[in-house]
């Protein structure tokens, strides 16, 4: 009996379980499937996408971000857009860029948000500008700051462009502009320096300078650029020369500070320490045309090394054929071993590329007079006296020297 009881209750148990079993899966079918939301994802992507950005990983960081674009809102697109436009530019893609602020640029049209509209042109701006298109850079700043007058970025990108445009006074305006909405903007005090450099302004720049060091006392560009304006300003080349050596030592792949001190040492006279510097510059930047060009300068200052200087100043050449200073101090090597017609020709390749340059101008002058063409040589001399507003006072005085000698 007992036997059979127990099998009877076991027998019960496996009708209930399956009955249990069957319910329950009925169940579950009517249970709608748990899913992971949109919001969390599109979160994860974008914090992907800015982490890529960190470790400087643009095309990975586009993915995420693109990725991103199909799960946001409209009105939200834009910013996304913006930052793959970032990547884009950081990874020298500028047309890639533009397109795709473009598109934000669209999208913020219709949602109407002049805050976003604003950072949108501001950046298109340093798109064209990056794309040598100061005009339609200018613009897109202007267009920036009519929507947001208070974006102290968008002063301080028109600042720099109008600055590479030659208008100074305007850039120092925007520049002013941008420090009194941020008066801790390091590039402005940076940006305002250069302008008032450009201008001659020496203790200003000084000024702006100091001010950056201040803000950041690790700020490798701030010591280089200040240095520069030592060295111009008053032959103040120890004082020019601690500043690069702190820039170097801040910043030790700083191609620039090297090529900058090494000029300083060219000024004393210290030629083979110039020639160490101009080779580091170049050893860091193999592109880099004014090193070549200025160690074709130290070179020349030594004897015996016109040929050297000679194959420098072409190097710089090859690497930028519009550069008119390198065609000019080819020229005063090939004079100085006497090879005038090469000289010539190099000193109007030089007056091509630059009208202005009254230094070419004399020397070809010069170069005509050895070879003993008095009437080209005194043409040179009439049309350099022409432009003596941009020489010194002693070369002018060469030059009224010279004519009296035909």
């Amino acid at each position: 009996m007992m036997i059979v009881f127990i099998g009877f209750l076991a027998s019960i148990a496996i009708i209930i379980s399956i009955i249990t079993l069957l319910f329950l899966r009925k169940y579950l079918k009517l249970l709608p499937v748990k899913t992971v939301d949109n919001d969390i994802i599109l979160e994860g992507l974008k914090a992907k996408g800015e982490d890529a950005m960190d470790k400087l990983e643009w095309e990975q960081a586009i993915k995420y971000f693109q990725q991103a674009l199909t799960l946001t809102t409209r009105k939200d697109k834009p910013l996304i857009y913006d930052r793959i436009a970032e990547c884009y530019y950081n990874n020298s893609e500028y047309d890639d860029a533009l397109k795709n602020l473009l598109e934000a640029l669209e999208i913020t049209k219709t949602i109407q948000n002049k805050l976003i509209e604003a950072k949108i042109l501001s950046n298109i701006g340093v798109i064209y500008h990056q794309k040598g298109y100061i005009d339609k850079a200018l613009e897109q700043f202007s267009q920036s700051l009519v929507r947001n007058p208070q974006k102290n970025i968008a002063y301080n990108n028109r600042g720099v462009a109008y600055t590479d445009k030659g208008e100074y006074d305007n850039a120092i305006v925007d520049f002013t502009k941008a420090i009194e909405l941020n008066p801790k903007d390091l590039d402005a005090y940076i940006n305002r320096g250069m302008a008032y450099y450009r201008k001659d302004k020496y203790d200003l720049a000084i000024k702006d300078y100091n001010k950056a060091i201040e803000l950041n006392p690790k700020y490798a560009n701030a010591y280089n650029n200040r240095g520069v304006a030592y060295a111009d300003k008053k032959d103040e080349y120890d004082l020019a020369i601690a500043d690069f050596n702190k820039a170097i030592e801040l910043n030790p792949k700083n191609a620039k500070a090297f090529n900058n001190r090494g000029n300083a040492y060219h000024k004393k006279e210290k030629y083979d320490l110039a020639i160490a510097d101009f080779n580091k510059a170049i050893e860091l930047n193999p592109k880099f045309v004014e090193a070549y060009n200025n160690r074709g300068n130290a070179y020349l200052s030594k004897d015996g090394y016109d040929q050297l200087a000679i194959k420098d100043y072409t190097r710089a050449i090859e690497l930028n054929f519009k550069c008119a200073d390198a065609y000019y101090n080819r020229g005063i090597a090939y004079t100085k071993k006497e090879e005038f017609d090469l000289a010539i020709k190099d000193y109007t390749k030089a007056i091509e590329l630059n009208p202005q340059y009254a230094k070419a101008m004399a020397r070809m002058g010069r170069a005509y007079q050895e070879k003993g063409d008095k009437e080209k040589a005194r043409y040179w001399y009439e049309e350099t006296l022409k432009k003596k507003e941009k020489l010194e006072d002693w070369q002018v005085e060469d030059i009224q020297r010279w004519l009296k000698e035909l």
